[in-house]
């Protein structure tokens, strides 16, 4: 983190005087700022707001965003490779023709966005909201989702997508959802601090898909035995 730079061509005079110098932007208000092209790679941007902000094709790859709000920005050919995304808002955003391979957008509402040549190719997209989202133009290889906001995208925009192997490379991977194993978690968890507790465990769950719910419920549990000492 200390070799980041920022490099925010164009960006208005707010924008520089709150940024100058800023090695982490966690909780900033961005709303509305000039970031076209700007670098912002490896920051922590967790829970900024940048509702309405213009970041065509900025730099954002492994950045930390979440719970961080894009409501309306314009996020056009910007570079979100491996972006961690969980329980962010995309609401009636453009994400025309930018590239979220491999990002994490768990959670995240992504209701009215435009993704129009958008690449999600291994995106994880467990738990998003997808309403009136038209993905026919994007790149979805690869990409994981639950069944139920699968469904929902399938229904709207998704035919001709398989969730089965085949010859074709139009496969998307569907993957166990969180809720049973939370309510699962929660019947077993005894402890003080439980939104935390299930915070966590909803973490390791989506980590270790390969385990079965009870063995996933156990081990998260001895990792909740931390918050309590």
């Amino acid at each position: 983190m200390a070799n980041t730079r920022i490099v925010a061509p164009g960006a208005d005079s707010r924008t520089i005087a709150l940024m100058a110098g800023v090695k982490e932007l966690e909780l900033a208000n961005l709303s509305g700022a000039d970031l076209r092209g700007a670098t912002l790679s490896l920051m922590n941007l967790r829970r900024a707001n940048l509702d309405g902000a213009n970041l065509s094709d900025a730099s954002l790859e492994i950045t930390y965003f979440e719970h961080a709000s894009f409501k309306g920005a314009t996020l056009q050919r910007a570079n979100l490779k491996r972006a961690q995304l969980m329980d962010c808002n995309f609401e009636s955003a453009d994400l025309t023709g930018a590239d979220l391979s491999f990002a994490h957008l768990q959670g995240s509402c992504l209701s009215g966005a435009l993704l129009d040549g958008t690449t999600l190719y291994g995106s994880f997209l467990v738990g998003a909201t997808v309403d009136d989202v038209d993905f026919s133009g994007a790149d979805l290889r690869t990409s994981q989702w639950s069944k139920e906001v699968f469904t929902t995208a399938a229904n709207q925009s998704l035919q001709g997508w398989s969730t089965k192997p085949g010859s074709s490379e139009d496969v998307v991977v569907l993957v166990r959802s969180w809720p049973r194993t939370e309510r699962l978690f929660r019947s077993r968890y005894q402890g003080s601090r439980l939104d935390e507790a299930v915070a966590l465990a909803k973490h390791f769950f989506y980590q270790h898909q390969n385990l079965p719910p009870l063995r996933i419920v156990t081990l998260a549990l001895s990792l909740t035995q931390a918050l309590e000492a």
